[in-house]
């Protein structure tokens, strides 16, 4: 998603369905099965492109 994908691109790309790309993209928290530690691992966050600037002489 940083790369600038889209949702369904980006869980093409990691080879992942609809709804596992999601739970991940908006956090998780899994128990390990061995162990029964708990991990919590965050959110996707996603990198927009800067805007460009505006001239102040564009709205005079």
């Amino acid at each position: 998603m940083k790369q600038g994908f889209n949702n369904s691109e980006a869980f093409r790309v990691v080879a992942v369905g609809r709804k596992a790309g999601s739970y991940w993209r908006n956090g998780r928290t899994a128990r390990d099965p061995l162990t029964g530690r708990v991990c919590s691992y965050a959110a996707v966050t996603v990198v927009r492109a800067q805007s460009a600037v505006i001239s102040p002489l564009y709205l005079s």
